[in-house]
Formats: structure tokens, C-alpha cells, sequence
């Protein structure tokens, strides 16, 4: 008789005892979930902070924050709930919780990397055929420190410490610098983009401020003719 109370007391907390297990095993891996997702926002949040640095004139801030904010809201919601009631572990609020945490964390990220894509293209890579050009065909004086700070720049990703947030607005400056000195950005830079694009008008090459640029770095040799 006494091994069947002990028997039908242990088929009694068994059901208690498997939903301890089971909130136990949830605890675990949420735990682990949040941890990695913690990680994951401080990445975005260091990432916005280094886009921040470089370029100044965007307010990645306002495009990245909110996503980050949804995040950290939902992870609270999440704290409270459980503290409250450790059984909505076993929820599937608790999940749902976790997917628009996960996806916070995606967009904030994506957002990051489609900002400084954006910005290192209109910064470097508008400039990249024309410095080419600068370096293998005009053989032009600064060209090939330009092409360099070109290559380096344009598959830099984002920063993830001051030292190469420090490197990559120095050349970048030294990018702006260059340009200025070849004066790429006035009428000679527009010329040498349709001369690397679809061609440019003989008559162009008359303009005193392009012809000036040409005796300058003696490149009427490197220019050819040709009659469509």
C-alpha cells in the first residue's frame, strides 16, 4: 500500500516537475537569446556612433535610434512580464517579444550599412574612373596618391574602433584636398567626366579654364580625337 501512495504521489508532481524543466530549459535559452541580442544592439550602437564621426552632415542618429529604442522597449516589456509571472517564459508572447527584438536589431543594422554605402559612394567612388583616368592616362602629378586613397576607401567598411574612425577621416580629407588641388570638382573635373564617359566636345578643350588645366600638367598629348 505504501508503494502505491509513493507512486501515485510521484505521478503527482511529475506534471509540476516537467513544467519546472520545461521553464527552466526556456530560461536558458531566452537567456542566451537576449544575451546575443544585447551584443548585437551595442554593434549597431557603436556603428551609428562611428557613421556619426565621419560624416557629421548626417543625422544617423534619427534614422538608427528608433529601431534601437523599440529594441531595449521590448526587452523591458519582456523583464517585466517574466518577473511578474515567471510562467510567460513558456508564452508564445515571449517569442513574439523576441522576433520584433531580433528584427529591431536587423533594421537598425541595415540602416547603418545603407547610410555609409550611401555616403562612401557620393564621398569616393563618383570620383574613382576620373582619378583612374588622373593616375593610368594623365599620368597627372598627385594622381596616384589619389588612386590609392581611392582603392582604400571605397571598400572600407564600417569603423569599429576610434583608431579607424580616426584613418578614414584623414584620408577622406586628404580625398577633399586632392580633389580641390586638381580643381576636379570645377569645369575640368565635369570635362574629364564626359572624356571618361561618353566623350566630350573638341570645343571644350578652347574653354580657358579647361585649357589651362591641360598646358598645367602638360596633357594635350593624352587626349586623342575622334569623328563619330
Amino acid at each position: 500500500m505504501t508503494d502505491l501512495k509513493q507512486l501515485k504521489t510521484r505521478f503527482e508532481k511529475y506534471p509540476l516537475q516537467k513544467k519546472l524543466r520545461d521553464i527552466s530549459d526556456n530560461f536558458d535559452m531566452h537567456t542566451k537569446t537576449l544575451s546575443r541580442t544585447r551584443l548585437n544592439l551595442t554593434q549597431v550602437y557603436n556603428q551609428m556612433n562611428a557613421i556619426s564621426q565621419v560624416f557629421p552632415d548626417i543625422n544617423c542618429e534619427a534614422k538608427v535610434r528608433p529601431s534601437l529604442e523599440t529594441a531595449v522597449r521590448e526587452a523591458n516589456k519582456l523583464y517585466e512580464e517574466i518577473d511578474k509571472d515567471p510562467n510567460k517564459i513558456l508564452s508564445t508572447d515571449t517569442d513574439s517579444i523576441i522576433i520584433k527584438m531580433d528584427e529591431s536589431f536587423k533594421k537598425g543594422s541595415n540602416d547603418c550599412r545603407s547610410l555609409w554605402e550611401s555616403k562612401i559612394f557620393d564621398s569616393v567612388r563618383k570620383w574613382e574612373q576620373i582619378i583612374n583616368v588622373i593616375h593610368f592616362k594623365l599620368k597627372a602629378k598627385g594622381g596616384k596618391e589619389l588612386k590609392e586613397l581611392v582603392d582604400n576607401l571605397k571598400t572600407q567598411g564600417i569603423p569599429q574602433d576610434k583608431k579607424t574612425i580616426d584613418r578614414v577621416k584623414l584620408s577622406l580629407d586628404k580625398l577633399r584636398k586632392g580633389i580641390e588641388s586638381l580643381e576636379l570638382s570645377g569645369p575640368f573635373g565635369k570635362f574629364l567626366e564626359q572624356v571618361v564617359g561618353e566623350g566630350a566636345s573638341l570645343k571644350d578643350v578652347f574653354s580657358k579654364e579647361i585649357k589651362d588645366k591641360i598646358e598645367e600638367h602638360n596633357l594635350w598629348n593624352a587626349f586623342r580625337v575622334i569623328i563619330n
